[in-house]
């Protein structure tokens, strides 16, 4: 059956449609966008690096035979045997055949020879090639100039300068001065499409030569065109400016010289091509679109009655008149018509059913308002119940809060009872035997008394070592150098570890300071550093390292208790066994030990912990079991001033020179003792109990020098005594002693400045050096 196209669907008609308008204007496209794309552009681009790379090859031959006939003449005879008036002649001889000058310089660059003036003539010295001269003393190599302005010749050259050598050393430089119209005539010979510009720039992108142009250009800084001196070679620099015209340029280096060899094709005649293309494309898109409108026109003139009729069949349809007839031209047409009409009937059945739906919801609405009231009533009861259940969740949460610190306590305070039960047994039994055989009237008591001091020494470290994990420790701090503290606990370290184990220090540089306590810092590395001893029981390697770090905001985001900004890191590592997750989890926890009984407290790592937080710092755990472990130490870095170094103190000595110290205690037993202490020194004491006593004490005797007073007393404590009494003396020495650090004279863990301060239990050596450095 033959194709009607009156006959024809829409479907049909729009299909003709699209491919009218669109099968040219995409055939043209593709065809006109590839050829300009992969044809012109890469053809004229690739004709500018064949040009460029064409002239940096002539040029490299002329540099290589100048470079050639310089070493030549550089190990003539006449040279060698320094008979510079043959040299004269002989070189000459050879410039006339080159047409260039040679010159003779000594190494201060001033001229011995010069081809382009009689022997004898006096010369000036070559400072023009004073930087070529230094290139070649420092590589020993022939080296290229930049432009200069020949001092004779008077016109622009560029030299070849290659050393003299004697014994392996450049004794004088020898050049060979060349005009710059040699390289203009390089560029004469070359091959130019109409409009390219050929340069040649010296390593300080001056104009050696240039296609076309004479003298007067040659020595003109050309850095405006944008060639990079560096860099990948060869290169293309675009929208670059030369004679105010915009170019690309096509650009290489030389092989033996700094120079650069370059290529400019203006960007007119690049885009030339593309002009042309896209005004035939512009062309044929006019005449494809003018096609496409009158074949557009010509087929909606067969939809617009019947597209009309419909248009007034609808607005019929929605007054419930009767529809006209639609033109029989197209069949789908006729098939809408159809069903507007099919349409109009569901149209008004539906209308009867909305109004029967709008009834019946006007009815539901009067009795909404119960139901809200209804789930308002059961939304409530649930919400109770969810409350309740929430605060029955967080009181068991509190309890299991409250179970937990109480088994810590009870880990604490076991292990406390445990190390004090040992000590004091040691103590105690100690001072008993010691009773009998006084009363035996036996000796050898020595031994026991030696064992009961070394029990109440373990109890003052084992209560110290409490401090420090409490965080109750009092702190002096001072401006320190860490490089200093570790270099200076190099040989206690070796001491104190076996000779299996090799001990590394890496200082870091420019390391900033910390304001830390010198004496708890060493302690604290000291303790490390016997920790990975006990790694390594069969020898190994500890690495003690200190650097600068930066904790930002997305790593104190992640650990607790910690301030983003510039730290000093202290990184002992040990190649040992290692620790599991599980270890390193309760590493820092009082009394947690793996070592076997009798071989540790488990305070260790917790005091590192408390003093590097009581510090301000950050303590960190890296291990992995069988390759060793890795404890980093962060401590704040300290932004003020260096003090002055402290100078060296003498040694302490026991006599007190009868000098009157006021004993304030509030225990008699403990000021009794401490009364024996002062009088076996030699000091005179003069005892109070309470703050009210020390002050009448204080009047009554205006020959007291030093008060040595409790800090926690009853109705006055120690710093109110020390502030009365100093109003009353300016000049009386304070000593303050406590056992427990959180008090008016310590804030924070650290000591208030000025405040001298004797931890208790102190020794009568302690006390007398203490007595030394207040007097």
């Amino acid at each position: 059956m033959p194709f009607n196209i009156s006959s024809a669907s829409i479907r049909t008609h729009i299909a003709l449609l699209i491919v009218v308008l669109l099968a040219p204007t995409l055939l043209f496209s593709g065809i006109l966008l590839v050829n300009l794309a992969n044809a012109e552009r890469s053809r004229m681009e690739q004709d500018g690096r064949d040009t460029v790379h064409a002239l940096a090859t002539a040029v490299d031959a002329e540099l290589i035979g100048l470079e050639f006939t310089l070493r030549a003449m550089s190990v003539s005879p006449s040279l060698k045997m320094d008979n510079l008036r043959d040299f004269h002649s002989y070189a000459v001889e050879v410039a006339r055949w080159r047409q260039a000058t040679f010159a003779l310089r000594d190494l201060d660059s001033q001229q011995l020879v010069n081809s382009a003036v009689p022997w004898g003539t006096p010369l000036p010295e070559a400072t023009s090639l004073r930087e070529a001269d230094l290139q070649v003393a420092a590589t020993g190599q022939p080296v290229v100039s930049a432009v200069v302005h020949g001092l004779i010749v008077r016109r622009p050259l560029f030299a070849v300068v290659a050393p003299v050598l004697r014994e392996g050393r450049v004794a004088a430089y020898l050049s060979l001065s060349v005009p710059t119209t040699l390289i203009g005539s390089i560029l004469a010979r070359l091959s130019l499409e109409p409009g390219q510009t050929a340069l040649v720039l010296d390593g300080k992108q001056a104009l050696v030569a240039r296609s076309g142009s004479g003298d007067p250009s040659v020595g003109q800084d050309m850095k405006q065109l944008g060639i990079p001196g560096e860099g990948p070679t060869p290169g293309i620099e675009r929208n670059a400016t030369i004679d105010d015209e915009l170019s690309t340029i096509f650009y290489r280096r030389s092989a033996v010289s700094d120079w650069t060899l370059a290529v400019a094709v203006p960007q007119a005649a690049l885009e030339r091509p593309l002009q042309r293309s896209l005004l035939l494309l512009v062309a044929l898109g006019l005449g494809l679109a003018a096609l496409s409108l009158i074949a557009a026109w010509a087929v909606s003139r067969r939809f617009s009655n019947p597209i009309r009729a419909l248009a007034r069949n609808a607005e019929r349809l929605s007054h419930g008149e009767r529809l006209e007839p639609v033109g029989p031209d197209v069949a789908e047409l006729r098939q809408v018509a159809d069903v507007l009409e099919t349409s109009g009937n569901a149209i008004r059945e539906r209308i009867r059913e909305r109004d029967a739906a709008l009834e019946e919801l006007a009815k539901l609405n009067t009795t909404l308002e119960k139901q809200v009231a209804l789930r308002t009533q059961e939304l409530q009861a649930a919400n109770r119940q969810l409350v309740g259940e929430m605060q029955r969740s967080e009181e068991n949460e509190a309890k299991i809060r409250q179970l937990q610190k109480m088994e810590a306590i009870g880990q604490l305070t076991g292990g406390i009872a445990h190390d004090f039960n040992n000590m004091l047994a040691v103590i105690l039994s100690g001072l008993h035997l010691v009773k009998r055989r006084l009363q035996r009237g036996e000796g050898k008591l020595e031994p026991l008394i030696d064992a009961a001091i070394d029990g109440g020494d373990r109890a003052v470290q084992l209560t110290g070592r409490l401090l420090a994990f409490s965080r109750r420790q009092a702190l002096s701090p001072t401006p320190s150098d860490v490089n200093k503290l570790v270099s200076g606990m190099s040989g206690l370290l070796r001491g104190s570890l076996p000779e299996t184990i090799e001990i590394e220090i890496v200082h870091g540089g420019g390391l900033w300071r910390i304001n830390v306590d010198q004496n708890q810092f060493e302690n604290v590395l000291l303790n490390l550093a016997v920790n990975a001893r006990d790694a390594m029981p069969d020898g190994g390697k500890l690495t003690i390292e200190t650097t600068n770090a930066f904790l930002d905001e997305s790593y104190a985001t992640q650990q607790p208790e910690v301030t983003p900004g510039q730290y000093v890191l202290i990184a002992v590592t040990d190649n040992g066994s290692g620790m599991a997750e599980p270890v390193m989890e309760k590493a820092f926890d009082p009394f947690f030990t793996t070592k076997p009984p009798g071989q540790g407290t488990g305070l260790g790592l917790s005091q590192v912990h408390g003093f590097v937080k009581q510090s301000g710092g950050h303590v960190k755990i890296y291990s992995e079991v069988g390759h060793g472990t890795t404890v980093k130490l962060y401590f704040p870095r300290y932004t003020g001033e260096m003090p002055a170094e402290p100078a060296a103190a003498g040694e302490v000595a026991g006599g007190g020179n009868a000098e009157i110290v006021l004993l304030v205690e509030d225990d008699a037993q403990v000021r009794a003792m401490s009364r024996t202490m002062l009088d076996e020194l030699g000091y005179r004491v003069i005892e109070a109990d309470s703050g009210a006593a020390a002050l009448h004490e204080l009047e009554a005797h205006p020959e007291i020098r030093v008060l040595l007073t409790d800090v926690v007393m009853p109705t006055m404590n120690g710093r109110q005594l020390a502030n009365a009494a100093l109003a009353l003396r300016p000049d009386l020495k304070v000593i303050f002693t406590t056992g427990y650090t959180r008090n008016a004279i310590i804030h924070n863990g650290v000591l208030d400045h000025g405040v001298h301060l004797l931890i208790k239990p102190f020794t009568l050596g302690g006390l007398a050096a203490k007595l030394k450095e207040v007097l």
